[in-house]
């Protein structure tokens, strides 16, 4: 199945929570059809805390021809050990691992203009924007509480916004404040006593492209941040 229609199939069934074009969602997205495909083979779902596990069980059992046929779940946690480990050699014929969010950061922003135009609906808000810092703050974040966590931030962010646009003061972030002011305060620590922000932002892309030969991706990682953020932070500059 074509990746795009498979993509929207889910988005329609689940919602969007698995939306995102990072390598490792792509695969997932093919490993949940092609097993789908099959009749009665057994799946173990392994992720973290808050990656989507049960999500990705619904979103098999729709792509399947037996999507007809309720989906029933059952909580694990209520199994005793002995017998786990029993079902768990019989469940581990096709075993399908969610990476955590942290692994597949370029879906971050995808994800987080999702929950922010679901929520704005729900709550009757005019919110359309999310603060290009906002985008940086969470992007150097562990995130580990993964999807679950991200979607429960930007709904309080939902909740506490006035405006029409997401600000960094609407998250409780200041461990991920104080690690991008850091960084910023590295760069700027051997450069001339300038003070605007702005002025030094840009001058740290510039030798950071220089320094990576153009390459955004070398560059990127450089100033430890996204691909996504670096391209931002280019347009708004205007640096070509």
């Amino acid at each position: 199945m074509n990746v795009d229609l498979l993509q929207r199939k889910l988005f329609e069934n689940i919602g969007g929570r698995l939306l995102g074009n990072s390598k490792s969602t792509k695969k997932l997205k093919e490993m949940m059809a092609k097993v789908a495909e099959t009749d009665n083979t057994s799946v173990l779902i392994l992720g973290e805390s808050g990656t989507g596990k049960e999500l990705v069980a619904h979103g098999i059992h729709y792509l399947s021809k037996r999507n007809k046929n309720p989906f029933y779940s059952v909580n694990c946690s209520a199994i005793p050990e002995s017998l786990f480990e029993n079902l768990y050699h019989r469940l581990s014929i096709f075993v399908i691992e969610i990476p955590p969010l942290r692994d597949r950061r370029e879906d971050i922003p995808v994800l987080m203009e999702y929950y922010m135009n679901q929520y704005a609906q729900k709550m009757q808000k005019g919110i359309q924007f999310i603060d290009e810092h906002v985008y940086d703050l969470i992007e150097k974040h562990p995130l580990p509480g993964n999807v679950r966590q991200l979607k429960n931030c930007i709904e309080r962010a939902v909740i506490l916004c006035e405006g029409d646009t997401i600000l960094p003061d609407h998250f409780r972030l200041s461990e991920m404040h104080n690690s991008s002011i850091s960084g910023i305060n590295s760069g700027i620590e051997n450069a001339e006593e300038n003070f605007d922000l702005e002025s030094n932002e840009k001058q740290l892309i510039i030798k950071a492209l220089e320094k990576a030969e153009g390459n955004k991706s070398r560059a990127a990682s450089i100033l430890n941040i996204t691909w996504q953020s670096l391209n931002r932070r280019m347009k708004k500059f205007g640096i070509e």
